[in-house]
């Protein structure tokens, strides 16, 4: 029949893997943020279920029982904060964001640019 679709038919794309460990900014702020090394892994090991985007710091969650959403580093608008992330970078031995990149004018209105709470 016209209206039957058989599996075979149907076209599934495997996703795409990340290996937790590329999530080197959710490293570069989980020290910034003082937090454990066990706790850093578990945060690169959801971003790769999540398949997260590849610049994720942290997630949050809208709602008790929501999904979670993930902060960026393009979502640091903050200019002392985007230097001092990049001198984070720099103390792990990672690459900074290209800041370049991010359009500062257009996202100067967000509600809540990321500006993160220095442990020094």
């Amino acid at each position: 029949m016209d209206g039957d679709i058989s599996m075979s038919s149907l076209k599934m794309e495997p996703k795409k893997l990340i290996n937790p460990n590329q999530y080197l900014y959710i490293k570069v702020w989980g020290y910034e943020m003082g937090s454990y090394d066990y706790y850093i892994k578990n945060q690169q090991d959801q971003a790769a279920e999540d398949q997260a985007p590849i610049d994720a710091l942290f997630y949050h969650k809208e709602s008790f029982d929501g999904p979670r959403v993930w902060s960026t580093a393009r979502e640091i608008l903050d200019l002392s904060a985007r230097n001092r992330f990049d001198q984070s970078c720099r103390a792990c031995g990672i690459s900074a964001p290209d800041w370049s990149a991010v359009d500062i004018d257009r996202d100067a209105g967000r509600d809540n640019p990321i500006v993160p709470h220095h442990n020094a």
